[in-house]
């Protein structure tokens, strides 16, 4: 927890409030374990102190297994749900879902959608398959979804919608999350994944090509402001005193839509004026539509030279980790990154507008969740100082 509470982004509220340490009660747990790994104590502090869950724990590994997957996406999300209805006063349980977990679909509108499986169905799968058996199956398992994590989170959604008979419920889904935009501390990001890494490999010079169509919409939200939809979207949700879910798709592909050609400009155009730190080659990256062109890149841009160098440090007995092996892992995690990178999807979120109309101006100051008023130009400014490798 200290490690955590050290980070920069804490910074000001320290400042404003050297003592808000006090205020925190860690608790130890694994979502993965049956009961959430919590202690009988620590399950008693919750039922009887706790009155507002926002629920975000997640595998985000898109490539994960399924059995973990499930344990911790949807068995966890089950276990915490019947916790929250043990508790002796809660006013609202908020599940952070993914705008993606209706990818197959071309409009996605925020409501519940049919889930690809039945919760019951896909645990007495992870339960009584062997993980060989499983991996051999898993494209059937998953059908029209492109990875585990959007299944299971698809699944969870689900189970979380049904608990809403008996529990305040929010259902929250955010675009792809990134860096801050204004607070509390301006272009701040710790997260490696998605557009975030793309940014850091191509101003290293590590990453060379990506295979994404260039008019598709990057459906991308600044963390402060995504924060502060899921703060608001708690308090609507007490002060209606209303049983039943809400929900909310919080995306920036409509009111502020942002393209894959954009996203390059602007990270080439600030890239440009704060060079890395530490880099191994010269920026340049190419977006390819055409796999075969992308492919024949990787082979000659991060293929072939990183065997050169993996050559030059056998011979010179380096022990530097092999190029060759890291491109590997980049390059399957771009291709998982190019399934959202060739598709721009419709998404409605009536309720976040309606949301945002009804606060009070000095709400809307201090909540800023106005995807409308997002300059991408000064955000990628402070984006891309806040990620100077």
């Amino acid at each position: 927890m200290d490690d955590v509470l050290q980070d920069p982004l804490f910074s000001v509220l320290s400042e404003e409030n050297p003592k808000f340490r006090q205020k925190i009660t860690p608790i130890s747990g694994d979502c993965g374990l049956p009961g959430l790994g919590l202690t009988l104590e620590d399950r008693k502090k919750i039922i009887d102190e706790v009155s507002v869950i926002f629920h975000g724990a997640a595998t985000l590994k898109f490539d994960e297994k399924l059995k973990i997957a499930y344990n911790i996406n949807v068995r966890g999300t089950k276990h915490l749900l019947e916790l929250a209805k043990e508790t002796t006063n809660l006013k609202v349980f908020v599940h952070i879902s993914t705008a993606y977990t209706n990818c197959h679909l071309d409009k996605i509108e925020e409501k519940i959608y049919d889930p690809p499986m039945d919760d019951a169905r896909l645990e007495e799968i992870v339960e009584n398959m062997d993980e060989e058996l499983i991996t051999a199956i898993l494209p059937k398992i998953l059908g029209k979804l492109p990875n585990t994590y959007a299944f299971t989170k698809a699944i969870a959604e689900v189970v979380a919608s049904k608990y809403s008979k008996s529990l305040p419920m929010v259902i929250f889904r955010p675009g792809i999350v990134v860096g801050t935009y204004q607070e509390p501390i301006i272009g701040w990001t710790d997260n490696p994944y998605g557009p975030t890494g793309i940014v850091v490999g191509a101003g290293c010079g590590i990453v060379h090509t990506l295979h994404a169509d260039i008019e598709c919409i990057a459906n991308l939200v600044p963390v402060d402001m995504t924060v502060a939809a899921l703060i608001t979207s708690a308090a609507e949700k007490i002060e209606s005193q209303k049983r039943g879910s809400t929900l909310y798709n919080y995306v920036s592909s409509g009111d502020k839509p942002l393209k894959w050609r954009e996203f390059k400009r602007l990270i080439e155009k600030h890239g440009d004026a704060v060079p890395p730190i530490r880099a191994v080659w010269c920026y340049f990256m190419m977006i390819h539509k055409f796999w075969l062109a992308h492919f024949i890149c990787v082979i000659f841009l991060h293929y072939l030279p990183a065997m050169i160098f993996d050559t030059i440090g056998y011979l010179t007995r380096s022990k530097n980790p092999s190029l060759y092996q890291i491109y590997k892992r980049i390059d399957k995690h771009l291709g998982i990154f190019s399934y959202f990178a060739f598709r721009s999807w419709e998404f409605t979120n009536d309720s976040v507008r309606s949301l945002w109309t009804r606060l009070s101006p000095e709400d809307k100051k201090q909540f800023n969740f106005d995807i409308s008023s997002l300059d991408w130009d000064k955000f990628f400014y402070n984006y891309i100082r806040g990620l100077r490798y």
